[in-house]
C-alpha cells in the first residue's frame, strides 16, 4: 500500500577484504517513482544496458508480474510516473530479484527457488520481448533467494539466499541454447 516509492544510485563502493564495519555511501541521488495504477510491492530491477533506462519487476503473489520502465531521463527533481512496458503471465511468484546481460540479450528474473531466463533477440524492444511465451527456468538450490546478477562476462550468474552467513552460489555457462559465447 505505499504510495512513495523511490530508486536510489550510489556509486559502486569498495568492498573491504575483511567483513564487518561501516561504510558511508556519499552522493546519492534519489528518483521518486509512482506507479500508474495502483502500487506494488517491487524487490526487483534491471538497467537496460541498450536504453539506460531502469526497468522494475513487481512481486506479485498471482503469476502476473508486472514490468515498468522508469522514463528517462533520470530526474531527482521531480516525481516521474512509471510506464508499464509488459507482463510476464509465465512466471512462479514472486519475483525477488531481476538483472539483464551486458549485452542486453538475456532477462533474468528469479524467486525463491528458480530463475527464469527470457530471450531478447537484437532489435526486440522490451516490450516486445516480455511478449514472447518461451522462459527457461534454472533451479537454484538455494533457501529463500533474493538476489540475482549477472558477471560481467555475461555467461555467469550469482545468487545469494536471504539469512544469516547465506551461501554464494555461482554459475558458469548458464545461457541458454543459442546464447552468446563471447559479448559483442
Amino acid at each position: 500500500n505505499r504510495t512513495n516509492a523511490a530508486i536510489v544510485r550510489v556509486a559502486e563502493p569498495t568492498v573491504p577484504a575483511q567483513p564487518g564495519g561501516v561504510q558511508t555511501l556519499l552522493g546519492a541521488a534519489v528518483f521518486r517513482i509512482r506507479y500508474p495504477d495502483t502500487p506494488h510491492d517491487c524487490e526487483a530491477m534491471f538497467v537496460d544496458p541498450l536504453d539506460g533506462a531502469p526497468y522494475l519487476v513487481t512481486k506479485e503473489k498471482s503469476t502476473l508480474t508486472r514490468v515498468y520502465r522508469y522514463p528517462l531521463p533520470l530526474d531527482a527533481t521531480t516525481r516521474k510516473t512509471l510506464v508499464l512496458v509488459g507482463e510476464f503471465s509465465n512466471l512462479i511468484a514472486p519475483q525477488t530479484a531481476a538483472d539483464i546481460s551486458p549485452d542486453g540479450r538475456w532477462i533474468y528474473t528469479r524467486n525463491y527457488r528458480t530463475i527464469f531466463v527470457v530471450s531478447r533477440p537484437y532489435g526486440t524492444t522490451m516490450s516486445q520481448a516480455l511478449k514472447q511465451s518461451k522462459c527457461r527456468s534454472l533451479r537454484a538450490s538455494q533457501g529463500q533467494g533474493e538476489a540475482l546478477a549477472v558477471r560481467p562476462d555475461g555467461l555467469s550468474l550469482t545468487a545469494i539466499s536471504e539469512g544469516e552467513a547465506p551461501v554464494v552460489w555461482q554459475s558458469r555457462g548458464t545461457m541458454p541454447a543459442g546464447g552468446p559465447k563471447a559479448l559483442p
